[in-house]
């Protein structure tokens, strides 16, 4: 057990450092985009920003199903809760969170489609 959410969490890290870095990158084209008219060169390459920055938030997201599932293993076989699962499993939900209202703010501040 302990091996799986050391895995997970190692992956959390990896996973949330590599949003950080596509937050950053669509931020500045996101920047450059601002007013822009929809379609256009710099508004397009704001959205492939952004959904690359979706992508990485959906593989942030199988981190906590797979969390949720050694969750749901631990209930069904009546072991009692284990404080480091449900540790990482509330920092892989926050992550998720988190990486969902950024690339929500970002979507706001492009001219609609």
């Amino acid at each position: 057990m302990d091996a799986k959410i050391a895995e997970a969490t190692r992956l959390l890290a990896e996973r949330s450092a590599a949003f950080e870095a596509a937050s950053s990158r669509a931020e500045r084209l996101v920047t450059v985009a601002k007013g822009a008219a929809a379609g256009s060169e710099a508004w397009l390459n704001a959205h492939v920003a952004l959904a690359e920055m979706d992508e990485l938030r959906s593989s942030t997201a199988d981190i906590a199903v797979t969390l949720d599932d050694l969750a749901r293993e631990r209930a069904l076989s009546l072991a009692s809760d284990y404080p480091p699962l449900t540790q990482a499993a509330d920092q892989a939900r926050a992550a998720i969170k988190a990486q969902a209202e950024r690339i929500s703010s970002l979507q706001g501040r492009l001219s609609p489609a």
